[in-house]
């Protein structure tokens, strides 16, 4: 739900005109989400976002400071002129965390239950949409369908978790339907949505399992990957992603029980 507010402000009218600070909102939302509060520092964001030197020096430049507050400002017009949402996102004052603000706001899919209502019940199905390859070539496509397969075989070899085959979920690739809509259209508690993106010869993966009934995200993972050794990688990838995911479903149903 995070990712596809996300998509929609960059695509508002405040913020598609500015590839600068939708760049800069991407950033901080996955940075955020990621839990990496570290590059979310002023000297990294001058350097991974506004492609400064090494040398950058933030007390001297002050490009971060100048266009955070016009990213605030921007998207605090946004949200005062458009109708309200389920989730709002804010970059907190003094820093560049992200913030994400849950509305009151019911979402009701084909007169499914209010997804607040479920927020804390246990996870026992899931279901791996299409990996996006942000690469757009063959080879990179390839990778990330072999990692969706490694992804349904991983979470379901222990048999711990229902797992929707990949055939159902072709249906779902490069499109813009709610997860929650796409929860319920599959029956499933959760979703899990990643993309590749390929730069030379290494990939950065990053894999987000988020709860069907709510939209939120749960777990948000990033991993970087060489280019060779697909298959080793994949497996890898995958196992370490579903090792995670496991452990907090089996929290979460700990926490439901008790």
């Amino acid at each position: 739900m995070v990712h596809f507010e996300l998509d929609r402000l960059v695509s508002s009218r405040e913020l598609r005109g500015s590839k600068a600070l939708a760049d800069l909102l991407r950033y901080c939302v996955e940075q955020t989400l990621a839990n990496n509060p570290q590059q979310l520092k002023e000297y990294w964001i001058g350097v991974n976002v506004f492609r400064r030197g090494d040398d950058f020096d933030p007390a001297a430049d002050p490009i971060v400071r100048v266009q955070a507050r016009r990213l605030r400002h921007k998207l605090e017009a946004h949200y005062r002129s458009s109708a309200s949402h389920a989730i709002t996102i804010a970059l907190r004052k003094g820093a560049y965390l992200t913030e994400f603000h849950v509305n009151n706001v019911e979402h009701q899919a084909n007169g499914s239950p209010n997804a607040v209502n479920n927020a804390l019940s246990p996870i026992g199905s899931v279901a791996v949409l299409p990996i996006a390859d942000l690469t757009s070539d063959n080879e990179n496509r390839s990778f990330c369908e072999g990692l969706m397969d490694e992804l349904i075989h991983a979470l379901a070899e222990s048999g711990e978790l229902m797992v929707v085959a990949r055939t159902s979920l072709l249906q779902y690739r490069n499109t813009l339907i709610d997860i929650r809509d796409i929860g319920h259209q599959l029956g499933v508690d959760a979703i899990i949505e990643g993309s590749v993106v390929r730069e030379a010869s290494r990939r950065r993966v990053s894999i987000r399992l988020i709860d069907a009934r709510t939209g939120y995200a749960l777990l948000s993972w990033q991993a970087d990957a060489e280019s060779g050794e697909a298959i080793t990688a994949q497996e890898s990838l995958a196992h370490t992603f579903a090792s995670n995911m496991k452990r907090l479903v089996a929290a979460r149903r700990s926490k439901f029980d008790g």
